[in-house]
């Protein structure tokens, strides 16, 4: 319940629906990262940049490796290993 609160912070903070929000051409998905790298932290913190990463791979939006680092680096939740995405 409380990450469903989080991601709903998310999209309130960013204007829009998650899934959606993110796209290749309006640069929402630096946005969301760098806005949840700014202002969450622990567990919660990893899953919404998991989350983040995981929308962007749905809509079709390359990631760069500077941000996969970035996400590799900070989480410490080895359960969200994006390492399939490089």
């Amino acid at each position: 319940m409380y990450d469903v609160a989080c991601l709903n912070l998310v999209e309130m903070a960013l204007g829009g629906p998650l899934h959606d929000a993110i796209s290749s051409t309006s640069g929402s998905f630096i946005k969301r990262f760098d806005f949840v790298e700014k202002e969450f932290t622990g567990v919660t913190k990893d899953f919404l940049m998991a989350n983040t990463l995981y929308a962007a791979n749905l809509n079709r939006v390359s990631i760069s490796k500077d941000y996969l680092h970035k996400f590799n680096k900070q989480c410490t939740d080895k359960g969200y290993n994006v390492c399939h995405y490089l």
